[in-house]
């Protein structure tokens, strides 16, 4: 009988993680002081408002909180939510930080003041859609790996042997 508890609980970390590629981006976790950086490059300051979209394990989140932001991370495939609720928890700042099990879609991000997306290309214009009917002027946008096409970047962070992140501004 526990092989049926252990094929549901594969069955739905795998259906998660579908889910989760399908809608957005499949997780593949930011490389190390990538997180620092973009926050870095966003000027994250205390008490912005920072939204996640796709947060994986919660990297963006926690580099933000740090710095004194309120950040929320949203992530629909499960193990990269439990991971990132694990960081969360060994995180000295985790009264700013806030990960929800949620669809990035569906969120109200209108009070944002900065935006991290790490989805796969073809989901910008969707979500470039979504950013510019809910998110006010002077909103700053951050992209890791691949930039918006239909934006002018503020500003690129290039490492060398490192993926290159870009900054907007709606």
């Amino acid at each position: 009988m526990w092989y049926i508890l252990f094929i549901l609980c594969v069955l739905i970390i795998l259906g998660t993680a579908a889910y989760g590629g399908k809608s957005a981006a499949i997780w593949v976790p930011m490389a190390r002081g990538d997180a620092e950086r973009a926050v870095a490059l966003a000027g994250v300051q205390p008490g912005d408002r920072v939204y996640d979209l796709g947060c994986g394990d919660g990297r963006v989140v926690m580099a933000a909180a740090a710095l004194g932001a309120k950040a929320t991370g949203f992530e629909v495939s499960l193990v990269p939510y439990m991971l990132a609720h694990i960081r969360r928890l060994r995180f000295s700042h985790r009264h700013t930080a806030n990960i929800r099990y949620a669809n990035l879609w569906k969120q109200d991000i209108s009070d944002a003041d900065v935006i991290c997306i790490y989805l796969m290309p073809d989901m910008y214009e969707k979500i470039m859609k979504k950013i510019l009917s809910e998110c006010a002027p002077g909103t700053t946008v951050i992209t890791y790996v691949w930039p918006i096409t239909t934006m002018q970047e503020d500003a690129v962070s290039t490492v060398e042997d490192k993926p290159n992140i870009w900054k907007y501004t709606i």
